[in-house]
């Protein structure tokens, strides 16, 4: 059984332990599969909190020059 349907502000990105502001979740967003288990921000989130997140697609921007 579910309960009723609600919404709530959430932050996007890992803002890790040791981070000082917040802002640095921002700049947190995408961790590599490759590097995951190795790169301090996303290390201990890794080992201990994982999140599944289902995707059919992947998106990675990128700048073009002059920008």
């Amino acid at each position: 059984m579910q309960g009723p349907a609600s919404a709530a502000l959430a932050r996007w990105g890992l803002v890790p332990y040791w981070a000082k502001d917040i802002k640095v979740g921002f700049s947190n967003i995408n961790a590599k599969a490759e590097t995951v288990d190795t790169k301090l921000a996303f290390r201990e989130a890794f080992t201990r909190r994982r999140c599944l997140v289902p995707s059919d697609c992947v998106y990675e921007r990128s700048r073009c020059r002059g920008a």
